[in-house]
This record gives structure tokens, C-alpha cells and sequence, in this order.
């Protein structure tokens, strides 16, 4: 019964105060529900998250000398997107990389459509719902991580299983991308940050 009281007020307390409520350690861990995979695209693979955000990317390797090809799908804006990773039980945080750019604590795109990359096999219909942005994710740990996707002031979540021995998550297809005049892409376009 302890235990139950304890456990409610960690949930309820700060929750009446205005915080956002957050699970013990062991409770974040045990709870781990990564985000549903979908093949919603063809032409990148299998994604994980939903509308308006998702990411494409293994999740079976961590460590921060492995850095993880990811790219994400973000359906087109004109607002500023700004992604952060952070492990639900620890408080260690993802790093990004975007071609050969500094490793940070964020990614940040300030226009999608001038920074997205164009995946091989799509048609303009796509190009105009959607950008793909590629990146590296440093993961420092295994364990269950949570990106929160800003896109203006609207925050979206994706929750992935990193490096455990579990196929949580689909490893991420090869995909070849280009850019606007046809070249292979190897980072953002020319002029993007």
C-alpha cells in the first residue's frame, strides 16, 4: 500500500502543481512502449513516429564512436523544427551531427523545404508533403530513448528501444538521396546548415 501512495504521489503531486509528472527510473524503463513502426512511405522504408514526424534509423547500435544514419521525415512547414533526444531512465542525451557539421545537443532546421534531401524514388507529390533530413544520432547508452520533434510551438514524441538485443525498432533500409539538381546528396544542400 506504501509503495501505491508513493507511486501516486510522484504522478498526482506535481501534476496539481503545474509540472509535468514523471515515472521513478525503474518505472520509465520497465514502461519503454517504443513508437509504432510504419510503411508509410515507400520510398525511405519502414519509420517510426506518425504524423508529423518520424525517423528512419537502426536501432541496434549505440556508443558515441557509432553514430547512427538517421533521417527524418517531417511533414512540410514553414516553421522551425528543432529535434532533442534525451534517455527516459537516465539523464544522459543524444548528440546530432547533420554531413560533416559540429555534434550537438539539438538539431535544429530552419527551413525544411530548402534543407530536405530527396529520396531516391520520389515523386513530387511526396516532395511537396514531406522533407527528409539526414543526420547522425550519437546514443551514449542502450536503453529507452524519447525524441521530442518541435515543429514551432507544437511538440511531438517518438519513443525507441536503443541497443537492448530487441528488434523494437526496423534497422534502417539503404536509401539512396538526392538533391534538387539530381547530384547525390552527402549532407544538406549546398547553402543549407
Amino acid at each position: 500500500m506504501a509503495v501505491v501512495t508513493s507511486l501516486l504521489l510522484v504522478l498526482v503531486l506535481p501534476a496539481l502543481a503545474g509540472a509535468q509528472p514523471s515515472l521513478p527510473a525503474s518505472a520509465a524503463a520497465a514502461s519503454c512502449q517504443p513508437t509504432p513502426v510504419r510503411d508509410s512511405l515507400t520510398v525511405v522504408g519502414p519509420m517510426v513516429g506518425s504524423r508529423p514526424a518520424w525517423l528512419v534509423g537502426s536501432d541496434q547500435t549505440y556508443g558515441l564512436a557509432n553514430p547512427v544514419k538517421t533521417l527524418w521525415v517531417v511533414a512540410q512547414s514553414s516553421q522551425r523544427v528543432e529535434i532533442t533526444g534525451r534517455l527516459l531512465n537516465g539523464s544522459d542525451v543524444a548528440q546530432f551531427r547533420r554531413g560533416t557539421g559540429p555534434i550537438t545537443s539539438n538539431l535544429v532546421v530552419e527551413d525544411l523545404a530548402r534543407e530536405s534531401v530527396i529520396p531516391g524514388g520520389a515523386t513530387a507529390d511526396v516532395l511537396r508533403d514531406y522533407a527528409f533530413i539526414p543526420s547522425h544520432v550519437f546514443y551514449p547508452t542502450p536503453g529507452c530513448w524519447e525524441f521530442t520533434v518541435a515543429i514551432g510551438d507544437e511538440k511531438h514524441r517518438i519513443i525507441r528501444r536503443i541497443g537492448t538485443g530487441t528488434q523494437a525498432n526496423s534497422p534502417m533500409p539503404s536509401v539512396d538521396t538526392y538533391r534538387l539538381d539530381g547530384a547525390k546528396a552527402r549532407g544538406p544542400k549546398p547553402g543549407a546548415q
